[in-house]
């Protein structure tokens, strides 16, 4: 367990450490305020695209993240000795983070089933290969992998070994549960503020604080929310830097490269140039960094799927050799993407119908399926909020009320962006609930939908008199969630505990079952260019690969070299 728990801090480090530095690179001295988690939020995304642009040569094997491991590790010597950091405050954070991630990772497993269906074997995928192009010919969903693959393939080095590859969910969920308490603690005097930080940190302590829990949409959604409140506090704070539009613009890449359902959120930095007139943020020589990293995932994206967001097939290049333009085809774009949205609409919950998918998915066909089913686990998953907003009207119903939006009117722009952040998710959740209304699609756009109008309304009609009583009541409920919750993960561990597994107390990678024991594939699909693997069992998870369950792929695929890289190609 200790070497677990030091695991996730110099995990910790190492994204300060990339982050610090790279952003003391690109943006000088034009970043004034230096903020840990910032720092550590930046060095996630900025390692995750390095290690995808490493893939289009090489694999991501041992050697090379070595080399990634000891250079930010240096860099974090190298920053501690020459640049004025305030390394207490630092190495506190990186504790809280260390410590929250540790909890959070032991004896847990990954997300199931999604894991262990595609997310473990990309990652295996790219610890033994660079890029593999026509790659979603073998299974569909590799088309769907998200930028945090390439982040938790980094992991795998000599330190932490295979088993580190569980190390930046857990890191990446503790710096933003951190993020959250401190911007919480912090904003006691200011009413907007202190509820819309309260109420998104008791959901995701409530609905998002299991390790098991945590896919490529909850990461994604998660920083969406970071989005949308760190677009306020810029607008609040009239903060009018560059580098902050930088920040707000490496998150909503960020969000996008994990879920490209979250394509909305590239409108809050043009809400943000447009409210604060500083136009010539667009002209900047440093967005060259946006265009590289946005292009590095298109071309990654073509290569595996010949699409530039797949499964878009408006977006799609036909004329690819690894193209599958047949609805026969596994990877077929038009038959995956009606299948996915059949899926997200409640298919599967369909009984007694000879409607086919596509007549499902289309004239609300499906919103009665989807209301019976899905919309009642919604409702599950949400219903602990309503219990909050609640408590609060019955906390401010105790002072008298004020006549309207005195409060919000001292700060125009303010109030602007408020409305402005309200429309956008507004907009996202519609299109959520039109195309894929399964729940963790999309549920940063439900909850900012109903918490952002909730904040703006109940401050429109209170101002911040009293506040600090409020602020007490807040501060206790936070403590009590989040004892609760810790309780939660202690209770898991204790019982947990009892059962030996291989890789032992770490998040196991190799199977579902108790004894986490690795897997041995045989090939199904053997040519001179590369082997094609199928599992012993049900899920192919972190195991020898390219590994699929799709057996039947093996008689409409054939597998060739060129030039060093290997080309998955559909027979037509």
């Amino acid at each position: 367990m200790i070497f677990l728990y030091i695991s996730n801090l110099i995990g910790a480090l190492i994204f300060f450490s990339c982050g610090t530095a790279l952003n003391s690179l690109i943006l000088q001295n034009l970043k004034k305020n230096s903020d840990t988690i910032i720092d550590i939020f930046c060095g996630i995304i900025y390692l995750s695209f390095i290690a995808l642009i490493i893939n289009f040569f090489y694999p991501l094997n041992i050697i090379i993240n070595n080399l990634i491991l000891f250079f930010f590790l240096g860099l974090f010597i190298f920053f501690t000795i020459r640049k004025n950091i305030n390394l207490y405050e630092v190495l506190k954070k990186i504790l809280l983070i260390g410590t929250i991630s540790f909890i959070l990772m032991t004896l847990s497993s990954n997300y199931t089933p999604d894991a262990g269906l595609y997310h473990l074997p990309y990652i295996s995928i790219l610890n033994e290969n660079k890029i593999i192009i026509g790659l979603s010919n073998i299974h569909f969903r590799f088309g769907h992998s998200s930028i945090i693959q390439y982040t938790s393939a980094i992991f795998n080095n000599s330190i932490f070994l295979t088993k580190g590859i569980t190390l930046p969910i857990g890191i990446i969920l503790s710096s933003i549960i951190l993020f959250f308490i401190q911007n919480f603690l912090k904003n006691k005097k200011d009413l907007f503020f202190l509820l819309l930080y309260f109420l998104i940190l008791i959901f995701i302590l409530i609905k998002s604080s299991r390790y098991n829990d945590i896919g490529n949409d909850i990461i994604g959604n998660l920083f969406y929310l970071i989005i949308v409140v760190f677009f306020l506090e810029l607008i609040k704070n009239k903060n009018k830097d560059y580098s902050n539009f930088f920040i707000i613009c490496l998150f909503c890449i960020f969000a996008f490269a994990n879920k490209v359902f979250l394509a909305f959120s590239f409108l809050f930095p043009v809400f943000y140039i447009f409210l604060i007139k500083k136009y010539n943020f667009i002209l900047n020589f440093r967005n060259i960094l946006f265009v590289i990293f946005l292009s590095s995932l298109f071309l990654k994206n073509i290569l595996i799927t010949s699409c530039i967001i797949y499964p878009i097939k408006e977006l799609c290049l036909k004329n690819l050799i690894w193209s599958a333009p047949e609805k026969y085809m596994h990877a077929n774009v038009q038959e995956i993407s009606i299948q996915s949205e059949a899926a997200a609409k409640g298919w599967v919950d369909l009984k007694n119908s000879e409607l086919t998918r596509i007549e499902f998915k289309k004239d609300f066909n499906w919103f009665n399926t989807w209301l019976n089913k899905h919309f009642k686990y919604i409702i599950k998953k949400i219903f602990p909020l309503f219990f909050f907003l609640i408590l609060i009207i019955i906390l401010l119903k105790r002072k008298r009320p004020k006549k309207i939006l005195k409060k919000i009117k001292k700060n125009k722009v303010l109030d602007v962006a408020i409305i402005g952040s309200i429309l956008i998710s507004f907009i996202g959740f519609i299109f959520w609930f039109l195309k894929f209304p399964l729940y963790r699609y999309g549920y940063a756009f439900l909850i900012s939908s109903i918490i952002l109008p909730y904040c703006y309304i109940l401050c429109s009609k209170f101002d911040n008199s009293n506040i600090t009583k409020l602020y007490s009541i807040l501060k206790k409920t936070f403590i009590v969630v989040l004892i609760f919750m810790g309780t939660i993960n202690v209770k898991r561990i204790i019982v947990e505990y009892q059962y030996d597994y291989n890789d032992f107390p770490w998040p196991k990678i190799y199977s579902y079952d108790k004894k986490n024991l690795e897997q041995k594939n045989y090939p199904f699909l053997i040519s001179n260019s590369m082997k094609i693997y199928n599992p012993r069992y049900r899920f192919c998870m972190y195991s020898k690969g390219p590994c699929t369950h799709y057996e039947e792929i093996k008689d409409e695929i054939i597998a060739k070299e060129s030039n060093s890289y290997v080309i998955i190609i559909p027979k037509k």
